[in-house]
């Protein structure tokens, strides 16, 4: 995109704040419905979170890019999901990436808090398919560096 592109493009200073709390109030309610789902599992909210991104063994890496934090970080969540016996620490293809794999019982309460979350997410309830399919389209764009 041009500069020139770019000014025409340009939304006045009213409109970029109502976007910008747009986009903060639903994220906002996308993570209270997300905490107000996944409250009644009986473990806290965060390893709710990197329970569902155990669908197959995971490195540290990319559970940290997936929820937004520091590597460092993950080491405390691998280390109580074991304390919960959700999950285990494993080794990959190459011995020095640690994974972190689902256990048996990790897996059950991984698929009954997936089906409790999606059933119960705004995003699910208020969207169509193709809404859905737009919105992602349209915060990927923003995202895009």
């Amino acid at each position: 995109m041009t500069t020139a592109q770019r000014t025409e493009n340009a939304p006045t200073p009213q409109e970029s704040r109502e976007l910008a709390r747009l986009v903060v109030q639903a994220a906002t309610n996308a993570r209270q419905g997300f905490a107000k789902s996944a409250g009644g599992f009986g473990i806290p909210i965060t390893l709710c979170r990197a329970l569902l991104l155990l669908d197959e063994p995971r490195s540290m890496r990319h559970i940290a890019e997936q929820l937004g934090c520091d590597p460092s970080y993950v080491t405390s969540l691998a280390d109580q999901l074991a304390e919960y016996g959700l999950a285990a620490r494993t080794t990959g293809h190459d011995r020095r990436v640690k994974l972190i794999a689902a256990t048996a019982t990790g897996a059950a309460l991984r698929t009954r808090l997936a089906t409790a979350v999606s059933g119960d997410a705004a995003f699910g309830r208020q969207l169509t398919a193709e809404q859905r399919t737009q919105l992602k389209e349209l915060l990927m764009l923003l995202l895009r560096p």
